[in-house]
């Protein structure tokens, strides 16, 4: 289970994606989820505990080789409204 400044953290890595919605997203292609979450100041372990078995899950891709954009645009459509 992630704490709640894990959980916070995560939440602001992904404003830019919520705010400039899929042109962000599609942006984002060059770099791979871990990369990503780098790069947007997410705690090591929200890619341990959630991104490695959504990975897994999206073909048993490893988080150092899926491309973020896939990941941004999947959640860009669940938090539209």
């Amino acid at each position: 289970m992630l704490t709640w400044p894990e959980k916070i953290q995560f939440a602001i890595g992904l404003l830019p994606a919520i705010i400039f919605g899929q042109k962000y997203c599609e942006e984002q292609d060059n770099l791979t989820v871990t990369e990503w979450m780098r790069k947007q100041g997410v705690p090591d372990r929200v890619n341990d505990e959630v991104f490695i078995a959504m990975a897994k899950a999206l073909n048993f891709i490893d988080p150092d080789d899926l491309s973020m954009t896939v990941v941004l645009t999947a959640l860009n459509r669940f938090l539209q409204v």
